[in-house]
């Protein structure tokens, strides 16, 4: 999250609340494990997805 003054840090995990399709890219709605929650925005962040228990 480059330009974000507030990232969440590297290595976090969450769960994906919502998905918001654009034109070109998505948003997508996280809650993230240490409580915060903050919209991704694919592709400008880097995320990992994991399956499900991990």
């Amino acid at each position: 999250m480059p330009n974000d003054p507030d990232p969440i840090p590297v290595g976090t995990a969450g769960t994906v609340a919502g998905i918001y399709p654009q034109r070109g890219w998505m948003q997508i709605d996280v809650n993230w494990d240490n409580g915060r929650s903050l919209m991704l925005s694919i592709p400008d962040d880097c995320v990992e997805r994991l399956p499900r228990g991990e």
